[in-house]
């Protein structure tokens, strides 16, 4: 079983010893995609992440395409995530995939509220650009 960027060694050591392969594909960047084709399984986390998938595959080769492939939802305990209301408007995981550019546009239109913006993983990485709004000074 493998995810991410560690899918492409882990299939071919699979692949060498006849092992099946699991792959969970959490997101639907075009590289998530290349590298779990010819799985044994696929675990997507989210339905439309699977049909965004089915698009991609679509121009593949049917030999090199995933057999199986099931939807597999990450729970979600919201005792776990509830918060106090706060003074700021804030989003977690600045990515453009989730928002990230229309959270600065926003910021920039609303001087008077406040924001707060998370970096997600990836631009913690610097796998990612975040784009900065005008007005900076209403964003922390």
């Amino acid at each position: 079983m493998s995810q991410f960027e560690n899918v492409p060694v882990v299939a071919g050591l699979a692949r060498d010893r006849l092992i099946p392969l699991a792959v969970i594909c959490h997101d639907n960047f075009p590289t998530s995609f290349h590298n779990v084709a010819g799985a044994d399984l696929v675990v997507y986390s989210s339905e439309w992440i699977r049909r965004d998938g089915e698009i991609f595959y679509a121009r593949y080769p049917r030999e090199f395409l995933r057999r199986n492939s099931i939807v597999v939802r990450p729970p979600v305990i919201a005792a776990e995530y509830r918060t106090e209301p706060g003074d700021c408007a804030t989003l977690v995981n600045l990515n453009s995939d989730k928002g990230g550019e229309l959270f600065w546009q926003i910021a920039a239109w609303t001087p008077d509220w406040k924001f707060l913006g998370l970096a997600g993983l990836r631009i913690r990485r610097g796998g990612a650009k975040t784009m900065r709004g005008t007005q900076k000074g209403a964003c922390e």
